[in-house]
């Protein structure tokens, strides 16, 4: 069962959950199902704001979304332009010029130009004590026992104290 999530985000950008639903998986028909029961909860409000979509790339939601818009696909588009007819027509109401100019309709809250900044703002911040160093981390190997080595025994004339490489 794979879950399947829609979030609100408030004035204050505070993330609350709207609705959720468990599928067998994230393909075309649940994202269908799951829009078609959003759109529903849009509908009874018509005060609840426009709805975005943000999506992580999965599979079947473009799809879902294409269906449930009101939007025609890509494809509907190139057949309706070939037969000469207006897209418009095979569009949802609210993808209408209408529908547009009453949605900013409604005056806009201005941002004041000053920004009252609380207390905390203002102190100090302090970094962590401990930092770990740039690169990769060095391997802590275990320390052998000390073992005494043989002096080096030279292979060329046999003397012992040095080795082939410095041999005279």
């Amino acid at each position: 069962m794979d879950p399947i999530a829609a979030v609100g985000v408030d004035v204050n950008e505070n993330i609350f959950p709207k609705t959720n639903a468990a599928v067998e998986s994230e393909n075309t028909p649940s994202w269908t199902w799951f829009l078609k029961l959003l759109n529903k909860q849009f509908d009874e409000r018509p005060d609840l704001p426009v709805l975005t979509i943000i999506s992580d790339r999965q599979k079947g939601l473009k799809v879902a979304i294409e269906k449930v818009s009101g939007l025609p696909c890509s494809h509907a588009i190139v057949a309706i332009d070939h037969r000469h007819e207006d897209v418009t027509k095979f569009c949802g109401v609210y993808l209408t010029v209408q529908m547009y100019r009453r949605s900013y309709s409604f005056p806009f809250n201005l941002i004041p130009n000053t920004l009252e900044l609380s207390d905390i703002v203002y102190t100090t911040v302090i970094p962590p004590t401990a930092r770990r160093t740039a690169g990769r981390l060095k391997k802590r190997r275990k320390q052998t026992e000390y073992k005494e080595s043989r002096p080096p025994k030279c292979s060329r004339c046999g003397v012992v104290g040095h080795n082939r490489n410095t041999c005279n």
